[in-house]
């Protein structure tokens, strides 16, 4: 069944091809297996088409692209795990709020009147990205239209999740189609539940990967049986194959990493 209407994950500014090392760490809230991450990425790199290298040390890897990696967003190219979060509030893009210890928690206590109320909020700092707290996020670097969201604690991580897969569904367009597993699904229904018939955009649900807002569709039904289906007016192809792209990723142990430092060739 279909979840509804959503943002599609816009791509990426145009960037000249770079040499990029991506270092990556298991995120605080996850158990990482660096083996069965490894050959997810040296999988997911072939898939995008980059030659590369990776190294293990422990359990951190260490990714070099030496060509065509410009094409891609780091967070494309290494997503982290994927998280659902209802969307609490819209926020205005691009602003930087400053080292606001107040704000911070504000945020993190799902305050939306103050952080509604401030001028500026900043993205959630990387080690501030936990499931049970709420984040501010943004749409992918290059969005058009530019957006930031205060989300709420996740009500579904990766482990809920099975598979994504993209496809033309006549009617309805290019959709991405997700399988949940039985607790994936039963925390689905209750999500929607709630927040179907709220008034926009708390009628959304965010699917979110290393505070990026990769889309968030409304809700057009109170519950679901069997896959869901996310869809939107102006998805293409393009559009799905990434987002599922970025689910099968987040939901596997590649999800549980995540990018702690960028260096430029």
């Amino acid at each position: 069944m279909g979840i509804g209407v959503g943002v599609p994950p816009a791509a990426a500014a145009a960037r000249q091809p770079v040499t990029l090392t991506l270092t990556l760490k298991p995120s605080a809230s996850a158990s990482a297996n660096p083996k069965a991450a490894k050959a997810l990425l040296t999988k997911r790199l072939r898939s995008l088409g980059l030659a590369g290298t990776i190294e293990q040390s422990g359990k951190e890897l260490v990714v070099t692209l030496p060509k065509g990696a410009g094409k891609h967003a780091p967070e494309e190219i290494v997503p982290g795990e994927v998280r659902f979060r209802p969307v609490l509030a819209n926020l205005r893009p691009g602003a930087q709020g400053g080292a606001d210890a107040a704000l911070a928690t504000a945020v993190r206590q799902c305050d939306v009147a103050t952080i509604t109320a401030a001028p500026a909020v900043a993205v959630t700092a990387a080690a501030g990205d936990l499931p049970d707290v709420c984040i501010v996020a943004d749409t992918p670097a290059g969005a058009t239209p530019a957006n930031r969201y205060l989300l709420g604690p996740a009500a579904l991580v990766g482990s809920d999740l099975k598979s994504a897969k993209a496809a033309f569904q006549s009617g309805m367009g290019n959709v991405v189609t997700v399988d949940l597993t039985a607790a994936g699904e039963q925390k689905f229904n209750e999500l929607a539940g709630k927040l179907y018939g709220q008034q926009s955009p708390t009628d959304q649900v965010a699917l979110v990967a290393d505070r990026v807002v990769w889309s968030n569709p409304a809700f057009q039904a109170p519950s679901f049986s069997g896959p869901v289906q996310l869809s939107g007016n102006s998805f293409t192809k393009r559009d799905t194959e990434r987002l599922a792209d970025v689910v099968n990723a987040g939901s596997s142990a590649l999800g549980a990493y995540e990018i702690s430092a960028i260096t430029p060739g």
